[in-house]
């Protein structure tokens, strides 16, 4: 595994430098000048770094623990997609009049919360501390993702808003993959002893969750640093 993490890294510096020197890069990287738009990319690729992990994991836990059938775990999840249907309506108008800053920092904040109660105990000790993480990491994520995409378009060339929008969405699904890839990684360790003692979940997922709310906060600290506080005015930030 660590050697595809290695030839996934070389890669990616190969990928730069021949788009450094292409007359017609695919993306050109001069968009990254700019550090709001660098910090609404990086904030997407963290939010669903986390998330993703998230959705891989639990599902897996409360099948094994609780046994619950699948269509149970998916019901289980519910009160992370309600909130968030609720809520992404309303913070794209509210980040009109506070800007993207302080709604990504704030919800970013509550996805690391999220995670951070499932990395507890307290998951544990019911459905109910699990209902809370997933109702904060559903509110964060209402708070966050048209924030984000509108943050990036504001803060691109008007000529590339088409291109800004697409690197936010490259953004979120390279944060899924290797959310997905590293937290099961952690978490792997620990899948044999799982499959002969369902408590054994307990022992691998902490870490995982952990993870995933480091990046969550780090992208609430970028947001806090690199998005600017003052609302859309003009199609800029």
């Amino acid at each position: 595994m660590q050697g595809c993490f290695a030839v996934c890294a070389i890669g990616f510096a190969a990928f730069l430098t021949v788009e450094r020197r292409s007359a017609n890069p695919m993306p050109p990287l001069s968009i990254f000048g700019s550090a709001a738009f660098s910090a609404a990319v990086a904030d997407a690729t963290l939010m669903t770094f986390g998330v993703y992990g998230l959705l891989f994991l639990l599902p897996l836990y409360l099948q094994a623990t609780r046994g619950d059938s699948v269509l149970g775990a998916g019901i289980a999840l519910l009160p992370m997609s309600v909130t968030f249907f609720l809520v992404s309506p309303a913070a794209e108008r509210v980040a009109n009049r506070v800007g993207p800053r302080a709604l990504i920092g704030c919800g970013m904040g509550l996805t690391t919360m999220g995670l951070l109660l499932l990395a507890t105990p307290l998951i544990q000790a019911g459905y109910g501390g699990i209902a809370v993480a997933l109702f904060a990491v559903g509110i964060g994520l209402g708070l966050i993702t048209g924030p984000i995409a509108t943050a990036a378009v504001a803060n691109a060339p008007k000529a590339r808003s088409g291109l800004a929008s697409g690197l936010v969405n490259v953004g979120r699904m390279v944060g899924a993959t290797i959310g997905v890839a590293a937290l099961g990684l952690l978490f792997g360790g620990h899948v044999e002893q799982a499959a002969r003692n369902a408590t054994m979940f307990l022992t691998g997922m902490p870490g995982a969750f952990l993870m995933g709310a480091a990046a969550q906060l780090i992208g609430a600290l970028i947001a806090v640093l690199c998005l600017r506080r003052h609302s859309l005015e003009g199609g800029r930030i």
